[in-house]
């Protein structure tokens, strides 16, 4: 059996965070290496000693959600704490709100 390794598909090109962690952290990615995906993140979703190390980071990322997107944000679940997307901004400028894990319920921001 092969596990398949989350977000493998991702790579870090930039990060700006907030060495007290008490503001956002921005981040752009590599996707599929062919689309840039902007990130934001809220403070203490990630541990501060691996927020800007691709190796640390990546794996801790949820998965990034499919379709056309250019800005997404993650925030920690309010039911399970785990970071997840809460909102995506599509190339035509349109936000989506990701279904939280109830099925019919969102997360919002």
């Amino acid at each position: 059996m092969t596990a398949t390794i989350t977000n493998s598909n991702v790579r870090l090109l930039a990060a700006l965070v907030d060495s007290n962690d008490e503001e956002e952290s921005e981040y752009r990615f590599l996707v599929d290496e062919e689309h840039v995906k902007y990130v934001t993140v809220d403070p203490v979703v990630f541990p501060k000693n691996g927020r800007t190390f691709a190796p640390v980071l990546i794996p801790m990322l949820p998965p990034f959600p499919p379709g056309n997107w250019n800005e997404g944000h993650i925030s920690k679940d309010p039911l399970t704490q785990h970071p997840a997307f809460s909102l995506v901004t599509h190339g035509d400028f349109l936000e989506s709100e990701i279904p939280g894990p109830t099925g019919g319920s969102t997360i919002s921001i």
